[in-house]
């Protein structure tokens, strides 16, 4: 049933149409298929005999399902974790045969994201996508929001909050929009570089959870009135000792498992590449990159820091935007900000390492890693919420380690 709602969005929403086959990738491989139980019902009682044979054979019923207008059933995938009904020219064969209307909630609405915030709609898109990557992470000018209206004929909401509820009147996810809005106005602030910027954020974030603990009663002054250009004023740049988060690096790579664990074709790719730039054998747990990747960094910042940053601000403002930053991980703010920071800093580890291989670097294939990223990594079931708990029993959830992972960073002028 179709339905006119009011969203708040990107502006480049209005560019994004799918392309299907003529996609590189696929969102119909690599990951879990899921189909919602109204869809799940039709496809059974289809009188199409060729499609009602399929669907006997390729669905399920999901014993571990979370939403049943998410996840009730899923699709049995092929070789290479493709998708059953995805054809040899990486077409829908349920939307050739039977139509658009007959698609699934995830997969009429993927990568469209939806959330709600009290009672205003908010939608964006998923950098997994390549073709919404290339769309939004080229805005060289940035990200602009803006409100409209649409036509919705089926929905997934995401994530849902009402700022307005009694169980939030003491506690931070009161003031969600403030905190998110002031949040992207320092990632879009150019008057800053973007490492900055991030470090910038960190000491907002970390000076609202501690204005929480001690003054909740102040946390709203806080918010309107913090002074990022002061922050700024008030400290200096200096190089750290880059040896100093290798072994952060190392940890993250070998628990990724790329090659036997990682089902995404084009982020190995990429892994072959940073594996040889590094110079470190895949089946060898000697990981020795320290010397490759002081030079590599420092070479890599000073050819394409400032070509390419708003690629990297994109990316943080529509992540800020999607995920219900800072509120993405957990109710504790500084937890949303350290996994941000990670994704971001391990995105630039990862492309210094394929640039040690290929000695270049352009814009169209920063955007192809970002999305390969995103689909191999910030979408695997378990990595991202074993990584959090490591930060957490590390106990490196801190401003001091957040420096660590900024090659420059900001600190206080020697008195």
């Amino acid at each position: 049933m179709e339905e006119k709602i009011k969203i708040k969005c990107p502006k480049y929403l209005e560019e994004f149409k799918c392309i299907g086959g003529a996609c590189e990738d696929s969102c119909c491989t690599a990951w879990d298929i899921d189909i919602d139980k109204e869809s799940f019902k039709i496809y059974k009682d289809t009188n199409n005999e060729v499609m009602k044979k399929m669907f006997e054979e390729e669905l399920y019923e999901n014993k571990e399902k979370s939403d049943d207008n998410v996840d009730f059933g899923r699709v049995k995938l092929k070789p290479k974790k493709r998708c059953a009904f995805l054809d040899s020219d990486n077409l829908c064969i349920i939307y050739k045969n039977l139509g658009e209307e007959y698609l699934s909630n995830v997969c009429t609405c993927f990568p469209r994201i939806l959330n709600k915030v009290d009672s205003s709609f908010e939608m964006s898109l998923d950098v997994s996508c390549p073709e919404a990557s290339r769309i939004l992470l080229s805005k060289e000018s940035g990200i602009e929001f803006i409100d409209k209206e649409i036509v919705l004929t089926k929905r997934i909401i995401s994530s849902e909050l009402d700022t307005n509820d009694n169980r939030f009147s003491k506690t931070p996810l009161k003031y969600f929009k403030e905190i998110r809005e002031k949040s992207i106005d320092i990632i879009k602030d150019r008057s800053f570089k973007l490492n900055e910027r991030m470090y910038i954020l960190g000491e907002f974030l970390y000076a609202l959870e501690y204005e929480n603990y001690n003054d909740f009663s102040n946390l709203e002054n806080l918010i309107n009135t913090y002074d990022t250009k002061k922050i700024y004023d008030d400290y200096s740049m200096r190089d750290i000792s880059f040896i100093d988060n290798v072994e952060f690096y190392k940890d993250l790579i070998e628990g990724l498992d790329v090659f036997n664990e990682i089902d995404n074709e084009i982020f190995k790719e990429y892994a072959r590449k940073l594996y040889d730039g590094f110079k470190f054998n895949i089946d060898s747990e000697d990981i020795s990159i320290e010397e490759e990747y002081i030079e590599g960094y420092k070479e890599y910042n000073e050819k394409f820091e400032e070509e390419f940053s708003y690629i990297f601000e994109n990316y943080l403002v529509n992540f800020i935007y999607n995920y219900m930053f800072p509120f993405s991980e957990s109710d504790y703010m500084f937890d949303g900000y350290m996994m941000l920071l990670i994704r971001y800093s391990y995105i630039k580890f990862c492309l210094v390492g394929v640039y040690l291989n290929d000695k270049k670097e352009n814009k169209d294939n920063i955007i192809r890693f970002i999305s390969a990223f995103s689909k191999a990594v910030g979408h695997h079931k378990t990595y991202m919420i074993e990584l959090l708990n490591y930060v957490r029993e590390e106990e490196l959830d801190n401003m001091e380690f957040v420096k660590m992972l900024l090659p420059k960073y900001i600190i206080k002028k020697d008195v």
